[in-house]
C-alpha cells in the first residue's frame, strides 16, 4: 500500500478523533483504545499503551463520570471550565497518535496546531451553546445539550476509527463487486438471449448466448476486451487476449445470424436490461425474456 495514502489516513482518523473530543474529552479516547485493541486502527509505536487493557479500563471510568458529569447542573459547567484545556490535550494526543514518519517536530507541531486547535475549536462551540441554554431555558435545556454533545462525540469518534476499513477494504469492495456483477450481467443478459431446456441445448447454442458491447478503449484497454470480444471467449476460452478482436472478426463473418453485438450506450443497456429481464417466456425457440407488463398491454 502507498505510505503517502497510509499516512494521510491515518492523519484523518486522529483529526477526526480530535473533533470529537471537543465534545467529550474521554469518549474519543475510549473508543481509540478499543479499536486500536481490536487491531482495527493502528497507532505509532510510541502510542501503543492506548491498546493496553488498563488504558481501556481508566478511560471507561473517566467517560462514565464525565458522562454523568454533565448532566448534573452546576457540575457541567465545572466540566466546561476544565474541559476546554482537556480536549486541546487529547486531540493533541490522539492526532500525534496516528502520525508516523514524520520528524517529531513537525508531527507534534501538526498535532498541536492541527489536532489540538481543532478540538477546542469544537469545544468552545459547545461552551457557546450550553451558556446560550443557560441563559434561554434557565438550565432546563442543558440536558438536551449534554446529550447531543455525547451522540456527536460517539458518532464522529467511531466513523473515524472506522474510516481506515470503509476506506481500504469496504469501499473498494463495493466498488469492484458492484462493477463485475454489472459486467458478467451485460455481457450475459438480454432481451434477446435465450435460455433452452435440454432438448434444444447444443454446446454451440449455448456459447453464443451472450452479447459483446463497446465499453470504450479506457475499459477495453483495462480488461483486455473481455467484454468486447465476449462471444470469442465463450466459444473457446484458450484464445489469448491479445488475438480476441481478430478472432471475433472472424466469427462474426462466420457466424453472422448467431453472433449478437450490442452497440447500445452501456448505461442504456443496463436500463433495458434491468426493466425487461425480469421473466422468461417459451418461445417454442427457446425461453427469453420477456416484460410482464408489456404482455399484459
Amino acid at each position: 500500500m502507498n505510505e503517502n495514502y497510509t499516512a494521510l489516513l491515518g492523519i484523518l482518523t486522529g483529526l477526526g478523533l480530535s473533533a470529537a473530543c471537543g465534545f467529550r474529552v474521554f469518549v474519543p479516547l475510549l473508543v481509540a483504545s478499543i479499536a486500536v485493541r481490536s487491531g482495527a486502527i493502528h497507532v505509532a509505536d510510541d502510542f501503543a499503551w492506548i491498546g493496553s487493557v488498563p488504558a481501556i479500563v481508566c478511560f471507561s471510568v473517566a467517560t462514565s463520570c464525565e458522562i454523568a458529569g454533565y448532566f448534573l447542573p452546576g457540575v457541567d459547567h465545572f466540566l466546561d471550565v476544565i474541559a476546554t484545556p482537556a480536549a486541546i490535550v487529547a486531540g493533541t494526543l490522539l492526532t500525534a497518535s496516528f502520525i508516523t514518519d514524520m520528524q517529531p517536530w513537525f508531527r507534534w507541531s501538526l498535532a498541536v496546531v492541527a489536532g489540538g486547535g481543532i478540538a477546542g475549536t469544537v469545544q468552545a462551540t459547545t461552551v457557546v451553546t450550553r451558556a446560550a441554554s443557560g441563559l434561554l431555558t434557565f438550565g432546563l435545556g442543558n440536558p438536551v445539550v449534554a446529550a447531543g454533545e455525547l451522540a456527536g462525540a460517539t458518532t464522529i469518534a467511531i466513523l473515524a476509527a472506522i474510516l481506515p476499513v470503509l476506506a481500504l477494504y469496504v469501499g473498494p469492495y463495493l466498488v469492484v463487486n458492484a462493477w463485475l456483477v454489472t459486467y458478467t450481467w451485460l455481457q450475459h443478459t438480454d432481451v434477446d438471449v435465450a435460455h433452452f431446456a435440454d432438448p434444444d441445448w447444443s454446446w454451440l447454442r449455448g456459447a453464443f448466448q451472450t452479447v459483446d458491447r463497446p465499453y470504450g478503449p479506457v475499459v477495453d484497454l483495462l480488461h483486455h476486451r473481455i467484454g468486447s470480444t465476449h462471444v470469442a471467449h465463450h466459444i473457446d476460452h484458450r484464445i489469448p487476449h491479445y488475438h480476441a478482436a481478430r478472432a471475433t472478426e472472424a466469427i462474426r463473418q462466420a457466424f453472422p445470424e448467431w453472433y449478437r453485438f450490442d452497440p447500445t450506450p452501456v448505461p442504456v443497456a443496463l436500463w433495458r436490461v434491468g426493466r425487461d429481464c425480469v421473466a422468461v417466456q417459451d418461445h417454442q425457440i427457446g425461453w427469453y425474456f420477456t416484460d410482464p407488463l408489456v404482455d399484459e398491454r
